[in-house]
Parts: structure tokens; sequence; C-alpha cells
């Protein structure tokens, strides 16, 4: 899951998808209730705690 140009590329087995993401490194990443993916970040303008439901 890096993070490219404000991007974030989100993968599983068979699919892939490229969403908007905050700025700053992805510092934290866990699976949440109901599979929804929770990502904190660091170092950019604001750390940030984003969660993304499945899709």
């Amino acid at each position: 899951m890096p993070l490219y140009n404000g991007k974030l590329l989100v993968a599983a087995a068979g699919r892939s998808s490229m969403v908007e993401a905050p700025g700053g490194l992805a510092n934290g990443v866990a699976i949440g209730p109901g599979g929804g993916l929770l990502v904190s970040t660091a170092q950019g303008r604001d750390d940030e705690l984003v969660a993304y439901g499945p899709p």
C-alpha cells in the first residue's frame, strides 16, 4: 500500500484500486469491523486516520 503523489494503492487477491489518500507516510494499517481498512499517516501536513469501506 504505497502512498504515491497523494494516492493510496489498495490491493487484494484479484483486484486493486487507487484511492485519494491523506498526505504523509502510511505508518499504520489495520482491518476494521466489517472488512473496512484503517490507515494512519504521519509526517505530512497533518497526521490523519482514514477509514475505507469494503467494495
